[in-house]
Parts: structure tokens; C-alpha cells; sequence
């Protein structure tokens, strides 16, 4: 099933359609060198603000940061 909101839509992806393929990618991290409104920036922009936040237990921050760490190497796999 594929993920849709208001402002993004990322479909079924396979290797044969590279159109597809690359407006998905596009949705997720942006553009190069423009990321404005990508769902990737807006998800790492949220964890980050956990991270920094003082309200939340040094446990739930270090769990945070592994995801970001994963969130990370999955883009440089997915852009690559």
C-alpha cells in the first residue's frame, strides 16, 4: 500500500519503472540541493528536535539518535 498524505505521495517502486522510481525518490529527500518540504528533512528535523529537547529522558534521546544513524545510512542506499 502506498504511503500518501496531503503533500506527498510515494507509490509502489520497482526497478523497471524509473519515472516512478524517481518522482518517489523526490517526494522523500527533495531535489538536489533543495530538500524544502521533502518527507525525509521533515521526519530528521522532527527527531532532531527530540534530541535537543530538555524534556525527554536520556534513554528516548539515545533511541532517537540510533534512528537517525539507520534513517542515514537507508538514504545513501536508496540515492546511490
Amino acid at each position: 500500500m502506498p504511503f500518501t498524505s496531503q503533500k506527498f505521495s510515494v507509490a509502489n517502486v520497482s526497478l523497471k519503472n524509473v519515472s516512478l522510481k524517481n518522482v518517489s525518490l523526490k517526494n522523500i529527500f527533495g531535489s538536489f540541493n533543495n530538500a524544502t518540504g521533502a518527507l525525509f528533512r521533515e521526519v530528521v528535523t522532527t527527531l532532531t528536535a527530540i534530541i535537543n529537547s530538555e524534556e525527554i529522558h536520556a534513554t528516548g534521546k539515545i533511541r532517537v539518535y540510533g534512528y537517525i544513524k539507520g534513517l542515514l545510512k537507508i538514504e545513501t542506499a536508496l540515492t546511490a
